[in-house]
């Protein structure tokens, strides 16, 4: 892995995050303005984007046993600092036992000079996350279905899943019942301040009503967008998550 690991929305921050993105909302607007009048900079690096990470996508109404979409990169990534990313997940910081961190990701990723590939990441409680590349590269505009799925029969156990194949060993991933899922873009710059410029659809949103599948159509969920970054709804299923630009 390149850089710090990627990490989920971190639940403590979602409450914060959703009354700043409606001033970020109107913040954005009119910086979008403004850049249309002004002359190019180059890149991105002239939006608000935060020192770090910064996120645009949803999260999960209720807790499941998986989550799946489809997703596409809609442009190439221009990934000026750090990286970015397009996922599906469940878990993050303080999920596990006893305040542990534990996540288990699955999507499309891009860094500077290199196209998009489909990874997964895992992290266990008391060990370091582990980044691995699946070896599929991704064009502009080529989908594929990624998911992550608890194990039928074996208790919070989870496996990462890329166009209906088991990608990744069995993980166990103690306490992890009662994750609500996630499907999210994310920019991480390196503490740059520098906005990645990304665009990727998530379409056929589902969650696993049980382990090993009873896939059904995810009903909605808590929408955020931080500064620099949009979350685009186009059905109860579907988005867009990408850079102003």
């Amino acid at each position: 892995m390149r850089g710090r690991p990627y990490e989920p929305v971190r639940r403590a921050a979602r409450d914060e995050r959703t009354t700043l993105n409606r001033k970020a909302i109107i913040i954005v607007a009119i910086t979008a303005a403004l850049a249309a009048a002004a002359p190019a900079t180059g890149g991105a690096a002239g939006a608000p984007c935060a020192a770090d990470y910064s996120y645009a996508g949803l999260v999960a109404p209720s807790n499941a046993a998986g989550v799946a979409a489809t997703i596409t990169p809609l442009a190439t990534p221009g990934v000026l600092r750090g990286h970015v990313a397009g996922w599906v997940g469940v878990g993050g910081e303080g999920y596990g036992p006893q305040g542990t961190t534990e996540w288990l990701q699955v999507g499309i990723s891009a860094f500077p000079g290199a196209g998009a590939r489909i990874y997964y990441e895992v992290r266990q409680p008391y060990w370091a996350p582990v980044y691995r590349e699946v070896g599929i590269d991704v064009a502009p505009g080529e989908p594929h279905r990624l998911a992550v799925l608890r194990v039928a029969g074996k208790r919070s156990t989870w496996r990462v899943w890329v166009d209906g194949h088991a990608v990744s060993p069995a993980y166990y991933l103690p306490d992890s019942g009662g994750w609500k899922p996630e499907a999210t873009a994310e920019s991480w710059n390196d503490g740059s301040g520098v906005c990645n410029d990304y665009s990727f659809r998530f379409t056929g949103l589902a969650y696993a009503a049980r382990p090993g599948g009873s896939w059904r159509g995810l009903p909605g969920g808590e929408e955020f967008q931080d500064p620099g970054y949009l979350m685009i709804r186009h059905s109860p299923m579907s988005f867009d998550a990408r850079s102003l630009r």
